[in-house]
């Protein structure tokens, strides 16, 4: 039981991960081979990385 209510409501790190994931892998398709290297570090960082990686961006 406790699985499907995870899924049902994802851990708002998880989807930030997701979203920045989906960012640097379009960007790889498409021409940024570079994007692959941050693509791979983005299980490493702590949640106020990701914050601050995502506000960089101009994804959050």
């Amino acid at each position: 039981m406790m699985n499907i209510i995870s899924n049902r409501f994802p851990d708002p790190e998880e989807q930030l991960k997701d979203r920045l994931k989906d960012y640097y892998g379009t960007a790889a398709v498409n021409g940024f081979p570079m994007a692959v290297i941050e693509l791979n570090e983005i299980d490493d960082l702590d949640e106020e990385e990701l914050e601050e990686l995502a506000d960089q961006l101009g994804i959050r």
